[in-house]
């Protein structure tokens, strides 16, 4: 079939990856004088995607450390992880450091990985993730909101450490965290950014929260010695502690807003020359031609100056958003720097106060954009550039590894909103003051379960169906797939249908596990398969669609798309409903596999659709919930959410969509508001599936892990549907994260953990706290990606690890 979507398959992986030689970006800002500049020239666009990875968490706005092979990660609120930088499977994750908020970037020196952990230095072992030491870096009550970064070379990992009275500069063996050095470089209410290091020196910038005192301070890296030190540069304003930047040479110092920055002579310390009047410059990025200068968070301006006169070359004007407090990372003749989302063909460019974050190249000979890539949330962490590729997270919590191609293809085409009157109708919603209409729903609450558990969901309203499920719960086989398992099963006939990352669907035994048959799709199988008339339909990451014999595993039909296919297929009235990462939500005739209407969206589609009523309800990443005509696929009706949905459901006439935080419910029939705003379940749910219902309660997984806030929040979500009320996460399975959906019964909820624990409890009342009933680990102690599903007497849940698991229960 010939189709505009093909010209788009450069997102799908496969591509032998091009020679390169390992440049890697070992600390924050690429190097130990934070200059932003990699020593690959070659990096330049256009690039495609390789790799995407979506931690368990909310946000990501530390700065990526790629060395060692590895790509570490330290999320805003909780996990630290390693991923392979070539493929982007999980290396490792410690759950357990209880971080509540940091944006202090990771640094490897390629045995160990440095993090600032709350108030410790912890150097973690980069192969395992296994702490190998640890220094009190801070011994006051109140610190600064943005974290230093550490900076390593020479063998010692420079830094700082307080307490009430005194700030020090402090050297630290890199093997086993002694002090080679401290000096006292200011007193007890003064604060710090990250020290850089170039050519034997070390560079602090310190001042008081008063600004009144301050200064610029260059110490000997071998003894702590001062080499020189500047106490006439201002301190006043928002950004008296940002960092300098060195290349040896020369030394940047930022100041604050609407102020002029000096450039510093790095051996003496005298002024070279000074910024432009209202040229803020709050960051510097040092090329071998150009200096680079900016602010953050205020426009989406930054200025380029020779390095040697001062004289300003141009001032970069990209597209503004949630986008600016990223710096720009250098290579060759390109600035790559986040930001909004650019007035282009498929692009949503924000509506409202609402925006969406892009990565941009930026050309160094005369500042114009000229190439972006679409990411998820706002992007505050600096772009890094390692192994001839492009390196990025967002707030959405996405992990994202960019290479380069030789030619940009055309996008699939996207609906003009201007024409659809989203822009124009968009108005700040209005919320019912009384309960949700679900107090007053006739009919059944969710479908009656049994034998078969036929798509992700249970049905394609995606609410889960009506079982019994009692204790005892037993573990009854295992099979391994050969790859990580991250889509949840199917069950139909005795068969659990399952696919994992070796590139394959599995049909296994149901009372067993016991394979069946194997096919081998050509990509990740991260799609949950759905079943119905004898087929099982599932996608992949090679951008098919595909209908297999459920007795045999014989392809009956597949179906191409431009990109991914993660979401779970909807299969109502001999259709099957399917987004994709191309943008688009198709429908398809399950006989054949012809398509029968398509719908683009502006963003990818990773939210599995679904169906009630005819009409077919998806959430797009661009913010926005569609309603389309299951026949047609006319849109209905559109709902601009508050960011990005991880699933959606139909319970008791209400359309529900995570995380919960600021979403309201709405009608299926009209997309107007149906439940008042419901507060206290945050934004930070299951970012990897659906909600779950149990009569008039709604449960949401969190990924909290049970450890610094998720001690005191960690647990399910839950929310009364009568009473539009949510209770503490805490008392529904306190302190237990989980990334997918829960299954829920009338009295039983069973959840699959990030700690790897398979646990069983009895359902929130609104009263007493759930009491746990039955809890089991896997071997390998791994996360669950997955979504237990349940039918004929056994549940189903798929690992990290690689393993499909298999448990008994009494009806």
């Amino acid at each position: 079939m010939s189709f505009i979507f093909l010209l788009w398959m450069y997102e799908i992986n496969g591509d032998d990856k091009p020679d390169a030689e390992n440049f890697e970006w070992s600390m924050g800002r690429g190097n130990p004088g934070l200059t932003g500049v990699s020593s690959d020239t070659s990096v330049k666009p256009p690039f495609r995607r390789r790799w995407a990875y979506l931690t368990p968490a909310a946000n990501c706005k530390a700065e990526l450390c790629v060395t060692a092979g590895r790509v570490f990660v330290i999320s805003s609120k909780g996990p630290i992880l390693a991923l392979d930088a070539d493929t982007g499977k999980l290396c490792w994750v410690r759950l357990d450091l209880g971080i509540n908020y940091t944006r202090s970037a990771p640094s490897c020196d390629g045995t160990r990985a440095f993090f600032l952990v709350n108030k410790e230095l912890q150097a973690l072992d980069a192969a395992t993730g296994t702490t190998l030491w640890k220094y009190t870096a801070i011994k006051r009550k109140r610190v600064n909101y943005y974290k230093p970064t550490t900076v390593f070379a020479e063998g010692k990992v420079f830094f700082y450490r307080m307490d009430e009275k005194s700030l020090f500069a402090v050297a630290l063996k890199a093997e086993d965290g002694t002090e080679v050095w401290a000096r006292k470089i200011g007193g007890a209410d003064w604060d710090i950014r990250e020290p850089c290091y170039a050519d034997g020196l070390v560079y602090y910038r310190v001042a008081n929260k008063k600004g009144d005192q301050g200064h610029v301070v260059a110490l000997k890296a071998a003894d702590g010695s001062i080499a020189w030190k500047r106490d006439d540069l201002p301190t006043k304003g928002y950004w008296k502690y940002e960092a300098c930047a060195s290349d040896g040479q020369i030394v940047g110092c930022p100041t604050y807003y609407n102020n002029q920055s000096p450039v510093l002579d790095a051996k003496t310390g005298k002024t070279l020359w000074i910024t432009g009047a209202r040229g803020c410059a709050a960051w510097f990025v040092i090329a071998s031609k150009h200096i680079l200068t900016g602010n953050f968070g205020a426009g989406p301006t930054f200025f380029a100056y020779n390095r040697e006169s001062g004289k300003r070359l141009w001032t970069a004007k990209v597209q503004g958003g949630s986008s600016n407090c990223s710096v720009p990372s250098v290579s060759g003749s390109y600035a790559f720097v986040g930001m909004g989302t650019p007035k282009m063909p498929g692009s949503i460019s924000g509506f409202g106060r609402y925006s969406v974050s892009s990565v941009g190249a930026v050309n160094l000979e005369n500042g114009a954009l000229v190439w972006s890539y679409r990411l998820d949330g706002g992007m505050c962490a600096n772009p890094a550039i390692a192994y001839g590729r492009l390196y990025s997270c967002g707030g959405g919590g996405w992990i994202y590894c960019l290479e380069p191609v030789e030619k940009a293809p055309t996008p699939p085409p996207a609906p003009d909103f201007e024409i659809a009157g989203l822009r124009k109708t968009y108005k700040k919603p209005v919320y019912p003051t009384g309960p949700g209409r679900g107090a007053t729903f006739k009919g059944k609450d969710k479908p009656a379960g049994g034998n078969s558990w036929p798509m992700y969901g249970g049905c394609p309203e995606r609410c889960g169906l009506e079982l019994t499920i009692k204790t005892p719960i037993t573990p009854a086989w295992k099979f391994d797939t050969g790859g990580e398992v991250h889509c949840s099963a199917a069950i139909a006939d005795g068969t659990a249908f399952v696919g994992s990352d070796s590139g394959k669907l599995f049909a296994l035994n149901l009372g067993t596990g016991k394979k069946k048959w194997e096919f081998a799709a050509g990509g990740t199988v991260q799609s949950s398969p759905a079943v119905a008339n004898g087929l099982v339909v599932f996608g992949s990451d090679a951008g098919k669609l595909y209908a297999v014999d459920a007795k045999s595993g014989r392809k009956k039909w597949d179906f191409t798309t431009g990109d991914w296919i993660r979401t779970a297929p909807a299969i109502a009235e001999d259709k099957v409903v399917f987004g994709s990462w191309d943008r688009c939500i198709y429908a398809l005739n399950l006989a054949d596999g012809k398509q029968l209407w398509h719908f683009a969206t502006n963003h990818k589609i990773r939210a599995a659709p679904a169906v009630y009523k005819n009409r077919v309800f998806v959430a797009s990443d661009d913010w926005v919930l569609y309603a389309l005509d299951l026949a047609s696929g006319k849109l209905q009706w559109h709902f601009l959410r508050r960011g990005p949905a991880a699933g959606v459901a139909v319970y008791r006439d209400m359309v529900a969509t995570l995380p919960l935080g600021r979403t309201p419910f709405v009608c299926p029939e009209s997309g107007a508001l149906a439940m008042k705003r419901v507060t206290g379940l945050g934004v930070d749910g299951a970012y990897f599936g659906a909600p779950a219902f149990s009569g008039d309660w709604l449960f949401s997984g969190h990924w909290w892990s049970g450890h610094g806030w998720g001690h005191s929040w960690g647990g399910v979500g839950v929310l009364n549907l009568k009473e539009a009320k949510s209770y503490n996460p805490s008392l529904q399975s306190k302190g237990v994260g989980c990334l997918e959906t829960p299954l829920c019964t009338k009295d039983l909820m069973v959840l699959a953990t990030i700690k790897g624990t398979v646990e069983a409890y009895t359902i929130f009342d609104g009263k007493n706290r759930a009491k746990k009933l039955w809890e089991w680990k896997t071997p390998s102690g791994k996360m669950f990606h997955t979504a237990p599903a349940a039918a004929g007497g056994y549940i189903v849940v798929g690992n990290d690890d690689g393993f499909v698991y298999g448990f008994r229960y009494s009806q």
